[in-house]
């Protein structure tokens, strides 16, 4: 378990916030890193344990309830990370692009007609 858990870790940013406007503790990359290297050291602590153990289901009881929060930070996260500066100015251009596309195919239909209408 502690090498899946290693494995996600590697996809989350190491640090910064994607919530830039008003950045909170449950969205900070750097924290959620923590909390997923503690994370790796309960499971490998838990790893050492017969499953017959009570510490053994404590340990599980207890890191599946920091995986089911880390998910729930990750949740939050997750949409403010795709909505950064960058996406924005992206977004902004390719609505203004179409738009232009649009505008300059209209003007060449009204030029059609026009040359039409002066035709007949």
């Amino acid at each position: 378990m502690a090498d899946a858990i290693q494995k996600s870790k590697m996809l989350v940013p190491k640090s910064g916030n994607p919530v830039w406007w008003f950045p909170t503790s449950r969205t900070d990359f750097g924290l959620i890193q923590n909390d997923m290297a503690g994370l790796i050291d309960l499971a490998r602590a838990i790893g050492g344990l017969s499953r017959e153990q009570e510490a053994y289901q404590v340990g599980m009881d207890t890191l599946r309830g920091k995986i089911r929060t880390l998910g729930e930070q990750m949740g939050e996260a997750a949409g403010y990370h795709f909505l950064n500066l960058t996406s924005i100015f992206f977004g902004i251009v390719w609505v203004l692009g179409f738009t232009a596309v649009l505008y300059l195919r209209s003007k060449q239909q009204v030029a059609i007609k026009e040359e039409e209408i002066l035709t007949t």
